[in-house]
């Protein structure tokens, strides 16, 4: 099992998922100043982007400008299986 985490934007009207952007690097120290991750702290669930995590993201991930005025954006964390 591999945990791959991602930014994944939501319509804010729909709710449907509108764009997926894997991150390469999320300094989940650094993030822990963010959020609030005691009972979470590999941040497997999902946070809400805001102008603080997404300038931490940007220095370690290359990812479009996010369209906030009509998308909500998390960071999220999912599993991938090998398959054989």
């Amino acid at each position: 099992m591999k945990l791959e985490r991602l930014i994944r934007g939501y319509d804010k009207h729909t709710e449907d998922v509108v764009c997926e952007y894997p991150l390469e690097c999320v300094p989940l120290q650094e993030m822990a100043a963010i959020y609030p991750t005691e009972n979470d702290p590999w941040m497997y669930d999902c946070y809400p982007i805001n102008d603080d995590s997404e300038r931490l993201l940007r220095v370690h991930n290359d990812f479009p400008d996010l369209e906030k005025d009509t998308t909500d954006f998390f960071i999220e964390c999912e599993a991938s299986f090998p398959v054989d």
